[in-house]
């Protein structure tokens, strides 16, 4: 099992780390990967889980950090008699690219990647972006730059999801028609994504600041869970 803190190690020396558990027996052995440093280059606290790579490396995003100090896409290799070495694969730029990658990354069958900042970008609201293998290296492009105000923090807190179809579907913490939230969807045309907003909460009984990523069935619908309001 592999994870992220988002805090301490070391004596709270560090802000974070990713972790492995291994079954020892009845038991399990923990072993840590990476500490990062507070504050450091290679990124900080980290709020998301990590996912593999088909090489076998793990990536991840951090909250802070980073050449600008607006949070990073790390990688951890492991190498033979070495461990595990972690390296950044980008900073981001709050202005153009976005801040804050809260949410974690998800990836399709050719091997890319797929996240989203909370705030920042050319809209105010956040971005989508896309992380793409180049040789030995990574090849980053924003997909899309959400609208809203930068400094709030209400675009995506959770991971995007795919459809069968390959559309990316997430949620944001406070955008949407009346600053609840909402859920949109980002459609893949031979003109760039289209975003869609497919929801828009509005405080009352159906809740409001969904925190969650959204699931889909079989049929297309979509599940998930808003932070406040509600019927009680």
């Amino acid at each position: 099992i592999y994870g992220t803190t988002q805090g301490g190690g070391f004596n709270q020396g560090f802000q974070g780390n990713v972790y492995q558990l291994t079954p020892s027996g009845n038991d399990w052995t923990l072993n840590s990967l990476h500490f990062f440093p507070r504050p450091g280059s290679d990124g900080y606290a980290p709020l998301s889980g990590v996912i593999f790579d088909k090489n076998g490396n793990l990536l991840g995003t951090t909250g802070g950090g980073g050449d600008a100090n607006q949070g990073t896409i790390f990688e951890l290799k492991n190498m033979l008699g070495v461990g595990w070495q972690e390296s950044v694969v980008h900073s981001f730029q709050a202005d153009t690219e976005g801040q804050l990658p809260v949410a974690g990354l998800i990836a399709d069958s050719s091997g890319n990647f797929y996240g989203a900042t909370q705030d920042g970008g050319v809209g105010g609201g956040g971005t989508v972006f896309e992380l793409s293998p180049a040789g030995d290296s990574w090849t980053f492009k924003v997909l899309y730059a959400l609208s809203g105000t930068t400094g709030t923090y209400c675009g995506p807190s959770a991971n995007l999801s795919f459809d069968s179809a390959g559309n990316l579907y997430g949620t944001t913490l406070c955008d949407g028609a009346h600053q609840q939230g909402n859920v949109f969807k980002l459609t893949n045309t031979a003109n760039g994504w289209v975003y869609a907003s497919l929801y828009d909460f509005t405080g009352g009984s159906d809740g409001a600041r969904p925190v969650s990523n959204v699931t889909i069935d079989t049929d297309g619908t979509l599940y998930g869970t808003a932070t406040q309001a509600g019927s009680f």
